[in-house]
């Protein structure tokens, strides 16, 4: 039996929860596991939650549109939930610049190319969240 390969954390304790693969396969039993893991940090949360996720590393296609990701993993509708922002993986040819944020219910999906570029997203649209608390190598 393989270790999961995720790890799933508040970056930012009650406000920003950080997803990422260290490792580039990714397994349904990996899904299930980030599922159950996220539902219960969403579950305590008491203020409206973000999460950046970090697929740098994780071969894919194409970017899933919110609808898709929200049918195959409920938690990412979950009413604490506001804002997702998805890092593309590097081997992904894709203007992401262009590509529309999508907004489903109460959560709005947004792909970007880095970690700068969510963070920074992040910043400008909630600049009142305790920003010096902010654990950046979580993501390294």
């Amino acid at each position: 039996m393989r270790a999961a390969n995720f790890r799933l954390e508040w970056v930012m304790l009650g406000h920003i929860v950080g997803l990422r693969h260290p490792e580039p396969t990714v397994s349904l039993t990996d899904v299930q596991a980030i599922a159950a893991a996220g539902q219960a940090m969403l579950d305590e949360a008491t203020n409206d939650t973000h999460l950046i996720i970090d697929n740098r590393n994780v071969p894919m296609q194409g970017l899933p549109p919110l609808a898709q990701l929200q049918a195959g993993t409920p938690v990412l509708s979950h009413p604490r939930l506001r804002q997702i922002v998805s890092i593309k993986p590097q081997t992904l040819e894709v203007d992401v610049p262009a590509l529309t944020p999508e907004m489903q219910d109460n959560v709005q999906l947004t792909y970007v190319s880095s970690l700068a570029e969510a963070v920074s997203m992040l910043q400008i649209s909630f600049p009142d969240l305790p920003w010096q608390t902010f654990n950046q190598q979580f993501f390294e």
